[in-house]
């Protein structure tokens, strides 16, 4: 269930530009999937990032796997911490 939710987060992102921006009023990264849940979402940064991997393989063409890694530059951005390089597990962003 939880993977479903990271295809429907990023879909969603994807495709609803309000819903996007009202995730940059979040405070900092760590409170960034607690408001993912408070939305609906419950997925942890891992899934997320599975979810990313295997859209980018199913992309129809270069430019859909371009906004695809646009998008998760955007999400890394706003869901780890500046220090994070996304692969330690200490963090709520990576957890």
């Amino acid at each position: 269930m939880a993977m479903n939710d990271a295809f429907r987060f990023i879909e969603r992102c994807k495709e609803d530009a309000d819903f996007r921006y009202g995730l940059y009023g979040i405070e900092s990264p760590e409170f960034f999937h607690d408001a993912m849940k408070e939305r609906g979402f419950d997925a942890s940064a891992a899934e997320i990032d599975d979810a990313f991997r295997n859209m980018k393989l199913k992309a129809a063409d270069e430019e859909e796997a371009s906004e695809i890694d646009e998008l998760k530059q955007w999400y890394e951005a706003l869901a780890r911490p500046q220090s994070c390089a996304g692969s330690c597990s200490g963090c709520p962003g990576c957890a």
